[in-house]
């Protein structure tokens, strides 16, 4: 969601009045507000073998998608494991979302951000998740919190003011035996105080704090040591960076190859390319303004690096128009342009939108959590396989219900956030190669 922008009452307004991810997890390059079934460590090697979904013992407490319906919501190839709303996890309104595979269990564990806090949760037996316990903001409760992973340990930001990165090595969570309990930081980065997002770049092992109250770019951080991020400092480019998704670059432009790159959602412009290999001397290689750019949001590469997937979170209300996102061809990295401008059945504003394989998972706020098909993008095509409406009241545009999902576990389930609470889904298996 957007903050420190024109609309931000209005948008705080609708929140308020909405009913009540070597140990690392998160998908490479990882985003937000990340090699597949990997961001979080989750060790299964897919590589060509179908995903054979394991076998949970709900005893009929899951919800299957069964003609259109799975229980009160409208769905489609995609059943309904588990619920938790976000009282039943010590908070109030939920935003986003991220996850974590403990590397010698194999346990997966949902990190969600609340306006007071995070919660943690154990989604090992999906239709029976523990709130193992929460975590309070470092000083002031806010609507947007944002959380990523990196060997084994999370890093939490805000924009409450002074928050900083709360740092905290997951393995402990094995130990909890009596929940829920309170969790506590292991310690805090405070060389900024509020920030909008925290991007991670697993393969570089560097993180990066966006639109901070004393960088309006992004700072850079050095994770060498997990447990004590060390701040290479701001960028110091002059825009303002909602979010991003930084890798390593293996794409189709020679020129890049190997150079670690930052896709970002630059606020009202639309997206840019940044080259932050050198943490000191970080510039723009390129910049994307489109036709009726409202308020540059969030993407997601494809995993071959050559089309990035790219939502502008006001668009459908500045210009009235169904939930879109814009395929982006960035496979030459000076000279990107819009391949594909897919548009959805509904009205809802689009958010936070991830890539696992052929498929996309975006979080379509009011319409829920709708699965793109990216198997024929070459051909210019792209349409909608599946989806699951957390919102039965309506689907139309608007800052309800949900905020965020994690499609990246080895379990082939996604888990999704936002007013409504945590959903645990299992997509079609077919969704999850």
């Amino acid at each position: 969601m957007p903050g420190a922008d024109p609309n931000i009452g209005m948008m705080d307004d609708a929140i308020t009045a909405m009913p009540g991810t070597d140990g690392t997890a998160g998908a490479p390059g990882s985003s937000t507000d990340g090699d597949v079934p990997d961001p979080g460590s989750d060790t299964t090697d897919m590589g060509d073998e179908p995903v054979m979904p394991p076998t949970f013992d709900c005893e009929g407490l899951e919800v299957k998608c069964e003609g259109g319906r799975a229980g009160e919501y409208a769905c489609s190839g995609v059943d309904l494991m588990g619920h938790l709303s976000g009282p039943a996890m010590q908070g109030g309104t939920g935003n986003d979302i991220w996850g974590w595979t403990d590397p010698t269990t194999g346990k997966e564990y949902v990190l969600m951000g609340l306006t007071n806090g995070a919660a943690f949760v154990d989604i090992s037996d999906p239709c029976r998740p523990v709130h193992l316990g929460h975590m309070r903001t470092e000083t002031v409760d806010a609507v947007w919190r944002d959380l990523k992973v990196y060997r084994d340990h999370v890093y939490i930001v805000s924009e409450s003011q002074a928050h900083g990165i709360q740092v905290y090595d997951l393995t402990q969570l094995r130990d909890i035996t009596n929940p829920p309990m309170t969790i506590q930081p292991d310690s805090v980065v405070d060389t900024f105080g509020s920030t909008h997002n925290i991007v991670m770049n697993e393969e570089s092992g560097h993180a990066y704090a966006v639109m901070t109250n004393n960088c309006a770019s992004a700072r850079s951080f050095d994770l060498s040591d997990p447990a004590n991020p060390r701040d290479l400092g701001c960028w110091g480019t002059g825009n303002r960076i909602h979010d991003a998704q930084c890798v390593n670059y293996m794409g189709p432009d020679p020129e890049f190859a190997g150079r670690e790159l930052c896709f970002t959602g630059d606020e009202g412009r639309g997206m840019a390319i940044y080259d932050v290999t050198d943490k000191s001397a970080v510039t723009q290689v390129a910049a994307l303004r489109y036709s009726g750019a409202n308020y540059g949001h969030q993407g997601w590469l494809t995993e071959d690096h050559r089309y990035f997937l790219f939502g502008d979170e006001g668009d459908e209300l500045s210009s009235r128009i169904n939930t879109t996102t814009y395929v982006i061809d960035v496979s030459a990295i000076r000279d990107p342009s819009i391949a594909i401008t897919f548009t959805g059945p509904t009205s809802a504003i689009d958010h936070n939108l991830f890539v696992r394989g052929d498929y996309a998972f975006l979080s379509a706020y009011t319409a829920g959590l709708r699965i793109l098909d990216l198997t024929n993008i070459d051909g210019g095509e792209v349409t909608e396989a599946g989806y699951f409406d957390a919102f039965p009241a309506h689907d139309n545009t608007g800052y309800n219900a949900m905020w965020g999902n994690y499609p990246f576990f080895g379990s082939g389930l996604v888990v999704t956030s936002g007013s409504e609470g945590l959903f645990i889904l299992r997509p079609d298996p077919a969704f999850m190669q």
